[in-house]
Formats: C-alpha cells, structure tokens, sequence
C-alpha cells in the first residue's frame, strides 16, 4: 500500500445544513494515530478520506442537531475522469457487473472507476441558537465538484449524502435525512488542518506549495481495515475479495427531504412594521393556534440574519408533521413572488373548494329540474355562487400581491438582531420584534 503524506487544507466555506440524530449513540474514542508510513484503506466506499473521532466517549442523545459544514481545498483528491453516464451511475449507486470484474483485475474502482473523495472532520461539540448542545462535522470535497454542485440539485444532494453516510460511517451513529437550511456558510470557523493521504493521489493534485506540506502533523485520516480500497493495488487473484456494493439508489428516493416539505404549512398573515425603537416587528395571526402547544414546550423559533422559521407543534414522539412559518429574506425576488403567488392559488383552490362543489350540486339540479320557475331560483342560485367564488378567488390573489409588496420591502431592510432573541409570550398571536415573540390568538 501507498505510504501516507502529510498536507495542509485551508477549506473554503461552501453552504452549511443540518440534521439530528435518530437514536441515542456515543461517539467513539479518538483512533489511535498511524505512523507515518503506514499502510491504509478507505471508508466504506470509494473516497471516504476521514480524519480521528474525539479522544473520550460523547453521549449524544436521540434529536440532537448536527451541523454539516460542506467546504472546498483544492488539495483534496479531485474525481477521477468520468463520462456523465459513470457520474449519474455513481449518483445513484450502481454498480455495473463489468466493473466488479475489473475491480478484481485491480484495473477499476468498484463504482465503475468514478467517485468522489471526501475529508470527514472530527466532529465537535457546539451550541445551536437556543443554547442547545449541538454537533458539528465539516466535510471538505475538492474546488472541482463546487461548480456542479451549485449548478446541478440533484449533485449537490449527492454530496450531502455522501457526507452523511460517511459521517455515520465514522461515528456509528445515524442522521435523519430531514434537512434543515441556516443562512450560514458555516457553522463555526472552518480551521487550517493537516491530513494525511495516500501517495497514490497525491499525482492527482495540483503541485503544492513546499512550505504548506508541514513534515508531520497531528491529524490524520482514519482508515478502516475492512472497507474498499481508494485506489487500485496490485494484489494476487487467489487473496482478492469482492468489496461490498455501494449503496443503492442514492438518489433514487426523496432520502432527503428539505424541512418544509416534511411539515404542515399553517394557514396565517402576516404583516411587519418599524417600532419608535427602531425594531422590526413582524406579526404573524394564526386563526388555529393553540396555547397548549406553547405551553408544553413544542413552539420553536430558529432566527437567522435574513430569516427565521417558526415551528408549532412540534412533538418529537408525535407521528404528526410539526406546523412551519418560514419566511425567508435570502431567496431571490423572483423566487420570492413566485412562492407567494404559488401560495394564494393554492389557498384560492382551498378556499372555493366546497363552494365549487355547491355550485356543481346546483348545475346539477338546473338540469334535472322540470319546473320553469324552480329552474330560473336555481340559475339565479348558479350565479350568486359564481361569483362568490370569484369574489373569493379576487381576495386572495389579492392578499398575495400584498404580501408579495411587503415582502420584497422586508428583505431589503437590515438583518435581524439575532443575538438579542428572547422569547415572549402574551394570550393572543404571534408578534415578533427581531426574535420577541408575543404569541396571540385571533378571537
């Protein structure tokens, strides 16, 4: 095997998400660190470069949040060439037949001959907004996947689960695929740090600055004995052992799912406004809240900068889908009148629903009628429902363009206060001042 070599990462913030774990775990102790000529393997797959766990046992709960810093260096192994078939095969975790046998030749990685390497940090313990213990991992990819990540959803879902497999992988512990999005690139200073690699790759690097490749280093990558190879070796056919499959389908189910599609949407308006102070208030009326929900402890608001999500209901034992309020001030405008406007259809078809169905009943009876007169009550009925749903759907749209104004007028104001965030409560709706929640109900 390859011998390791020290370099030196200087990563680069790409985006930042977050998740929580499912089950109780503990995070193992620190792997002892191998000498420097060592001989390694990978993770459980192709490219899973992973720096050492933490020197004594972390109890993590179950619910815990973990961030999941996804970072660039440009010293990290790039993919292999690849056509766009062997990336898509790889993104859904195929493996062709052909590729397995010459995996066993040594002449092909098992993914056939495409992955992506990925450096998996030692995770950390931090705190989330709301003082709570959190974990944070960085997970540092090389500069060239950064362009198709940004470009390309469905890539850069990829990596986010590659980073979460690996993630577990090194830790043992298992992440929800509910992603959450903070208007951060990071959570925490993304620190210099040297790892150490096989020499194999290092030929696929750009040539480095002599005085950034330290002569040793405390870091380095924890390699698994029993996982695939990064690269291929020579070995005899007779101690040649097929290594297990890559996961299946990736992508090929919604394995993660951005929070709001996973919770309830509550039917709300919301308006905002400045205080003599010089705060911003939003107000959030909520015709179904229910105190009891803020009482028991499942309200909760995540603020941001340029954006907070408000969580009602939300039970980690209850089966049912927390209700969300997000409100967003990074999207783009377009992006921004095109959800509000996708919200007042969706409500206008909500609202006229049942009054459609009333006024199907009518036709209905209009033509079965023999009654001349009884007809003409029943046209007269067709119309006044006619346009009661037209009235209905003209308000709503309406409301729409509204919020669409205040909304783009919003996000161009400052950023919220967010370290001066305390929660408040009263008995009658949701007010907001930068964080100050005065929780209301519409009578």
């Amino acid at each position: 095997m390859a011998p390791l070599v020290n370099i030196q990462l200087k990563p680069a913030a790409g985006w930042c998400f977050k998740v929580s774990s499912l089950e109780p775990g503990l995070l193992p102790p620190r792997t002892p660190q191998p000498p420097p000529n060592a001989q390694t393997a990978s993770s459980s797959s192709p490219g899973g470069l992973l720096e050492p766990t933490a020197n004594q046992p972390i109890p993590i709960p179950a619910g815990m949040k973990v961030f999941v810093n996804i970072a660039f260096d440009k010293n990290v192994p790039p993919p292999p060439p690849g056509s766009e078939e062997a990336i898509q095969a790889a993104m859904q975790g195929e493996a062709p037949v052909e590729s397995i046998q010459k995996a066993k030749k040594g002449k092909e990685n098992v993914n056939g001959g495409w992955y992506v390497p990925i450096i998996v940090s030692e995770p950390r313990l931090d705190k989330d907004k709301a003082g709570k213990p959190s974990l944070v991992v960085d997970c540092i990819y090389n500069n060239e996947v950064k362009s198709r990540a940004l470009r390309d959803p469905a890539f850069k879902l990829f990596l986010e689960e590659l980073a979460l497999q690996r993630t577990e992988h090194q830790t043992s512990l298992a992440f929800s695929r509910k992603i959450g999005r903070p208007n951060i690139l990071s959570k925490g200073p993304l620190k210099p740090r040297t790892v150490k690699l096989p020499a194999s790759l290092l030929s696929s690097l750009p040539p480095p600055d002599p005085s950034e490749i330290p002569v040793s280093g405390e870091n380095g990558i924890a390699y698994h004995p029993d996982a695939i190879p990064l690269v291929s070796v020579e070995r005899n056919e007779d101690d040649w052992a097929p290594p297990p499959p890559p996961p299946k389908g990736i992508l090929k189910k919604p394995a993660i799912e951005v929070i709001s599609e996973e919770k309830k949407e509550l039917d709300y308006t919301w308006s905002w406004g400045k205080l003599p102070s010089g705060k911003l208030q939003i107000t959030i009326r909520i015709p179904d809240l229910s105190t009891s929900s803020i009482r028991q402890n499942q309200t909760h608001l995540d603020i941001e900068p340029r954006r907070f999500i408000l969580s009602i209901n939300e039970d980690p034992e209850s089966k049912k889908p927390a209700q969300v309020i997000s409100l967003d001030r990074t999207q783009a405008d377009s992006d921004l009148v095109n959800a509000i406007h996708a919200k007042a259809r969706a409500r206008v078809a909500e609202v006229t629903k049942p009054l459609k169905r009333e006024l199907t009943s009518l036709k209905s009876a209009v033509e079965s009628a023999t009654d001349e007169k009884r007809k003409e009550q029943l046209r007269t009925q067709v119309k006044e429902k006619e346009a009661e749903i037209a009235k209905k759907k003209d308000h709503e749209l309406s409301e729409g363009d509204k919020e669409v104004t205040a909304m783009l007028l919003l996000k161009r104001e400052r950023e919220f206060e967010v370290d001066e965030a305390p929660w408040r409560q009263s008995r009658t709706a949701f007010a907001i001042y930068e964080g100050h929640i005065e929780i209301t109900k519409d009578m």
